[in-house]
């Protein structure tokens, strides 16, 4: 999530949508693993939808986020997600606008084409 000059305030991932669930259905993980009837699927979707409805993004999202500059060596944002164990990591500039994502997928295809040789 960013501001209106695209500053970088947090991000809002699905373990941050399953732990917002969970506090007002803590039934959630048995909803999620367990089989029901259709009928009573969708009635539990309903209040789910209900529940998402009733929050704002800014209430879910996790402030507490480690991101990378953008001019930051690769080797930087690798030892980062290594060290914070994190799959996907926010890019800024120096004023702290977000820039986009680094995931470690990206990383990987990028230091596999350096070594074969080829343009990442």
């Amino acid at each position: 999530m960013v501001d209106r000059e695209g500053h970088f305030l947090g991000l809002i991932a699905d373990r941050d949508l399953l732990v917002a669930f969970a506090e007002r259905h803590p039934g959630i993980w048995d909803y999620f693993v367990s089989k029901i009837p259709f009928t009573e699927r969708g009635r539990h979707q309903k209040q789910l939808q209900e529940h998402l409805r009733a929050r704002t993004a800014g209430e879910v999202m996790n402030t507490d986020v480690v991101t990378v500059r953008e001019d930051a060596p690769i080797n930087e944002a690798i030892r980062l997600m290594l060290e914070r164990a994190i799959k996907r990591l926010p890019v800024v500039d120096g004023e702290g606008r977000y820039k986009g994502m680094v995931s470690r997928d990206s990383l990987l295809r990028a230091a596999f084409a350096s070594a074969a040789g080829k343009p990442a």
